[in-house]
């Protein structure tokens, strides 16, 4: 079950970065309640993952719908009750309000797939419109797409790594299409921070995750070698049993005594740097530096305390309006299928970027007055 609560943890967090963000906020960051200041880009720093170090401003689609949606749908989110589900819920729920949809969070333990299948059968029995699924492969619910297309239910799969097929509406954060990207802009950051050091990096992944672990190294080791020749990166795989454990900083640990020029430790997900900081220090690698992709809320004071080189902000509540955008695109005529390759708005925040307060913000600043006048609300 921890495993099943890891997995949906890492899938709904990521998200990948784009040339589509780099354009300077237009929207007064104080007023947002977001960073006071932005870090300008670093003249060191090689290839299109230069400009994530300023805050989006563009949602991944900006064509306004072609009619306001109807009234009165209902929106079914299959829901495991993690952190990125709590959040995703947040965003579902506002966005859907927004709309004059009906919304409802349906509990689910998704160490158990029938307890996804009895939730999915439900809604589409009980009137959804439209089923939301978050982190979850599609071999668990495709039996029960038929069904749901009969009856005309739009299914929207958020933060896995599934592929297009028939009865999915629109794939959200997809990590198999992206997680290249996303690494590519961790790599970047790393070569800006290193001033012109050789960097030998270790890239801490799981084969639990799978598809998007594979993804995210790939993408790190491909542009680092790409923009530095001399640099070199490994893999830490952390076997499932360690993560959660404390065991998993214990093998990152391990790793540096055997490969001690290691300089930068980079996390495909904040849920496999657990102590990792304190480990290292005690190990006395005080100075191997770290980034994170897939980051939380509680790496945010990490940052701000030097623990931390880097972290790839991914807004998740931004992720429930996509879902519902992609919904109401499918219900007026629009392409919801254009998500499919489209990343979410991403920030690469580091040392630099002035937060204020410990949380990560929901990238673009003001992205509830651009869906909203996208689908012609004006309240």
């Amino acid at each position: 079950m921890v495993l099943a609560a890891a997995w949906c943890c890492l899938a709904a967090a990521c998200s990948s970065s784009s040339s589509s963000h780099i354009a300077s906020s237009a929207v007064s960051a104080t007023a947002q309640g977001a960073p006071t200041s932005q870090a300008a880009p670093s003249s060191t720093t090689v290839g299109p993952q230069v400009p994530d170090s300023e805050a989006p401003t563009a949602l991944p689609i900006s064509t306004p719908l072609s009619a306001r949606p109807p009234a009165g749908k209902n929106v079914v989110f299959l829901n495991s009750g993690v952190t990125p589900g709590q959040l995703l819920s947040k965003g579902l729920g506002e966005a859907a309000s927004a709309l004059h949809w009906n919304y409802t969070s349906v509990p689910i333990n998704q160490a158990n797939p029938a307890t996804l299948i009895s939730a999915f059968q439900s809604a589409v029995q009980t009137g959804a419109n439209v089923i939301v699924l978050q982190a979850t492969a599609s071999a668990e619910y495709a039996q029960l797409l038929p069904a749901a297309q009969a009856k005309g239910v739009l299914v929207i799969d958020q933060a896995s790594s599934n592929s297009p097929m028939p009865g999915i509406t629109a794939l959200i954060d997809n990590g198999a299409q992206n997680g290249a990207q996303w690494g590519q802009a961790l790599a970047g950051e790393t070569l800006a921070d290193a001033h012109g050091t050789t960097v030998h990096a270790a890239v801490v992944t799981a084969p639990i995750f799978g598809t998007i672990s594979d993804a995210v190294s790939s993408g790190y080791k491909g542009a680092l070698v790409q923009q530095c020749a001399q640099c070199t990166s490994d893999t830490i795989p952390i076997p499932a049993g360690d993560i959660f454990t404390g065991q998993d900083a214990k093998d990152i640990v391990s790793y540096l005594q055997v490969h001690r020029d290691t300089n930068y430790v980079v996390f495909i997900s904040s849920l496999l740097n657990v102590g990792t900081r304190a480990a290292l220090n005690s190990a006395g690698f005080n100075s191997a530096k770290l980034l994170i992709n897939d980051a939380l809320d509680s790496d945010v004071v990490a940052l701000q305390n030097g623990q931390v080189t880097a972290l790839l902000d991914q807004p998740l509540e931004v992720d429930g309006w996509m879902c519902i955008d992609a919904a109401a695109r499918a219900m007026t005529g629009g392409d919801a299928s254009a998500y499919n390759t489209r990343p979410e708005p991403t920030w690469l925040i580091t040392q630099s970027t002035h937060l204020t307060g410990s949380s990560l913000p929901e990238v673009p600043f003001d992205y509830q007055q651009q869906f909203k006048s996208m689908w012609k609300v004006t309240a």
